[in-house]
């Protein structure tokens, strides 16, 4: 992932106290991301950094829209996102990094969240995506589904040719051990 420098937060000079910071996330944030599912998106993110002597918390509430794809038929429709989030960093040892800590080298005075912004939203995209069973306003691409059933599955394709030869006719009866 890119550094951008939108998505930096400086906390070198900052007091000891509260501090709040507001993101775009959109879709030139998703542009330099190559695997990315998300290639569109509209969020708001909100980061109240909490500074202390030797801590910061970082508390992250990420509102918006996320554009995806129905695994169904394909039609794109917009996903809300509302999340809230927690992030500590401190300075140390970087091995010691788990997944709610950061660890900065010592003499660090900067952070990237990009690619915790990044990780939040995506984890807030549910795996199955199916947005016509969920949201009555959306519809289902029903010529897309049609074509899908009209060429059926590979099973059917295969039950459907009865023109094999018989060389490879005697290999279908073969079982294999599931492991």
């Amino acid at each position: 992932m890119m550094r951008k420098k939108a998505y930096v937060i400086q906390f070198g000079g900052l007091k000891v106290g509260s501090h709040s910071f507001e993101m775009e996330v959109n879709d030139e944030f998703f542009e330099d991301l190559d695997y990315s599912e998300i290639t569109k998106a509209d969020v708001k993110a909100e980061i109240e950094v909490l500074k202390q002597n030797n801590v910061l918390t970082l508390h992250f509430h990420l509102t918006g829209t996320v554009e995806t794809i129905c695994d169904r038929c394909g039609i794109e429709s917009s996903l809300p996102i509302d999340i809230t989030e927690k992030l500590v960093v401190k300075h140390g040892d970087v091995k010691e990094s788990t997944e709610d800590i950061v660890v900065l080298p010592h003499g660090e005075n900067e952070v990237d969240v990009s690619h915790f912004l990044y990780e939040f939203i995506t984890i807030a995209v549910p795996p199955k995506r199916i947005p016509c069973e969920e949201d009555d306003a959306i519809e289902c691409d029903y010529d897309a589904l049609a074509k899908l059933d009209s060429i059926g599955t590979e099973e059917e394709r295969e039950d459907s040719s009865e023109d094999i030869n018989p060389i490879w006719k005697d290999l279908k009866k073969l079982k294999f051990k599931e492991n």
